[in-house]
């Protein structure tokens, strides 16, 4: 499964920098980098709309056989707060299954949850403080 994952960014990667070059390039290359462009993002969202109705027959035989699609115990439930955050101290994954619908989420109570947090917040604390100095300037 991560190997069709590393293909698909890679070919969307790919897709992105063709895009780009069709910018600069001449008008006939440009031309059929879009319709390159534009074959890529068809057979992308084609192989999503695949994937994730195979993930909705699987959770469904999972229901069915089981009663529940997620397989939790009763601690891990105890750990979420609205059903939208994780902070489980007992628990030592750092990325659970979301208790209903589809996805991860971090357990905020990993020490590397912060980390990320950090890696994400900052980028975007610094651009609004740049913005905000641009403004004075």
């Amino acid at each position: 499964m991560v190997d069709w994952c590393r293909l698909v960014c890679g070919v969307l990667l790919g897709t992105v920098a063709l895009l780009v070059l069709s910018t600069i390039a001449p008008p006939s290359v440009a031309a059929a980098l879009n319709i390159f462009t534009w074959v890529n993002l068809v057979l992308m969202l084609s192989g999503i709309a695949f994937f994730l109705y195979r993930m909705i027959l699987v959770n469904g035989e999972i229901k069915a056989l089981t009663g529940q699609i997620t397989f939790q115990t009763a601690d891990e439930m105890e750990g979420w707060t609205d059903g939208l955050f994780y902070y489980n101290q007992k628990d030592a994954a750092f990325m659970v299954e979301k208790p209903g619908g589809v996805g991860y989420t971090m357990n905020f109570a990993h020490k590397r949850a912060f980390l990320y947090l950090a890696l994400i917040g900052l980028p975007i604390i610094f651009s609004i403080f740049s913005l905000i100095l641009m403004k004075f300037q």
